[in-house]
């Protein structure tokens, strides 16, 4: 049982076997993304033991075995879904939500953003970087002044208020 305030990564994907999990993302995660030091590794059940064994010897603790829990989408206000993340209210907002990965086209987005200056409509990139590419990337979005970058983890209910809080997904 973990508790508020603790650091926690999650492994979560349960249409996969644990033979198929890139467990060098994982590595990657544990050595240079920070997550050294970490109190706990939420794992889904369905993943097996196989998977259970890769955490303790890579992150070095013993996971939490959960079993897949659906959380549903909360309606929220996209004014205050705004507010609570800082976004300009009365301005057109398009999101780039989910995993950050090179195969999904962020750096055809950042063309378009580059080309489009300060006529484009503000981005808000949220997720978990996966390869080093996609720091690249996240940085010439950034130097747009168009979008808003919050790479790393997030949780569900920062998923939910992030969704909340665009105009439209770019998927």
């Amino acid at each position: 049982d973990y508790s508020r305030g603790q650091r926690i990564a999650r492994i979560d994907q349960p249409f996969r076997q644990a033979e198929q999990i890139d467990w060098s993302v994982f590595r990657q995660r544990v050595e240079r993304r920070g997550y050294a030091g970490l109190d706990g590794v939420g794992l889904a059940h369905s993943l097996g033991e196989s998977a259970a064994d890769e955490v303790r010897r890579l992150a070095g603790v013993e996971p939490l075995v959960v079993e897949h829990v659906r959380v549903d989408m909360a309606r929220i206000d996209p004014s205050d879904a705004r507010r609570r993340l800082g976004l300009p209210l009365g301005e057109r907002i398009l999101g780039a939500i989910g995993f950050i990965r090179p195969y999904k086209g962020y750096d055809l987005l950042a063309d378009v953003w580059q080309r489009l200056g300060s006529s484009a409509p503000l981005l808000l990139v949220v997720g978990e970087v996966v390869g080093d590419s996609g720091w690249h990337v996240l940085e010439r979005l950034e130097r747009t002044g168009r979008a808003i970058v919050r790479p790393g983890y997030a949780s569900d209910a920062d998923l939910q208020l992030a969704v909340s809080a665009v105009d439209a997904l770019l998927l």
